[in-house]
């Protein structure tokens, strides 16, 4: 059929039930459950939770967060208490010339992002334990006093 003018071949994509694909998520949702690794995450989303909402309550900068488990944004404005957003310019300015650095120079691999309002995004491994998320929490703490400093001049 390959070739022939009246078909095509139709062999799908490797993401589309390929059995080999197939083998190795069932291996990986395997390791998963043995390893508990959903567990930990719902054991510990709510001791992140309160540490991001800790953070929130510490920088007038963040307007909101939002998210659930282990996945969350932080929503950053000017100030939080005079009800003062970035404009689009300061957003953009924000997002993809000082946060960039700043989350560098804090070590992190979380990601800003300036779809609406400029924003955080933590998304910690679902492996991570109450020690690693507290490592994650002193870095964005960091991000945002520095960040701070940049939004007021």
């Amino acid at each position: 059929l390959l070739g022939s003018p009246k078909g095509t071949f139709t062999h799908g994509a490797t993401w589309g039930g390929h059995p080999v694909v197939m083998a190795v998520a069932m291996a990986n949702i395997a390791v998963m459950q043995e390893e508990k690794v959903v567990e930990n995450a719902r054991d510990n989303a709510s001791y992140f939770r309160s540490e991001l909402d800790k953070l929130a309550n510490a920088h007038d900068i963040c307007n909101d967060i939002r998210g659930a488990g282990y996945f969350y944004a932080i929503e950053l404005c000017r100030s939080r208490k005079s009800s003062e957003l970035l404009d689009e310019t300061e957003t953009k300015r924000l997002v993809s010339e000082t946060l960039p650095g700043l989350i560098t120079e804090a070590g992190l691999l979380i990601r800003a992002d300036d779809r609406g309002l400029a924003k955080l995004m933590l998304s910690p491994p679902l492996i991570a334990t109450p020690s690693e998320l507290d490592e994650l929490i002193a870095g964005v703490d960091q991000i945002l006093e520095r960040a701070s400093d940049t939004i007021a001049t």
